[in-house]
């Protein structure tokens, strides 16, 4: 599987970033890097693990890694984000 999905370019932490939309923190993280970015002329070469990193700075554990935060249900896996990785990991239980 190629992550986030078969026609956009990306990686687990976009697919992790669509799952959070609607969370009130999302439109922090835009701000924040807006800012940043005014401050400082730059923003992080790879975005979507630095807003990752600042989404996971505003939970109650702030230093979990991606993995460590899904274990915490900081990922809301029941969004339709998920649904084509789900998808393909439901293929290895089939019967052969």
């Amino acid at each position: 599987m190629i992550l986030p999905n078969e026609k956009d370019r990306g990686m687990l932490e976009d697919v992790c970033l669509k799952s959070i939309k609607d969370d009130p923190v999302f439109l922090c993280l835009e701000e924040y890097f807006e800012c940043v970015k005014k401050k400082l002329g730059a923003i992080p070469s790879n975005m979507s693990k630095a807003k990752v990193h600042a989404f996971l700075a505003s939970r109650e554990r702030p230093d979990l890694r991606l993995g460590e935060a899904a274990q915490c249900e900081y990922w809301p896996f029941d969004n339709p984000a998920f649904t084509p990785i789900k998808q393909f990991l439901t293929l290895f239980n089939e019967p052969t």
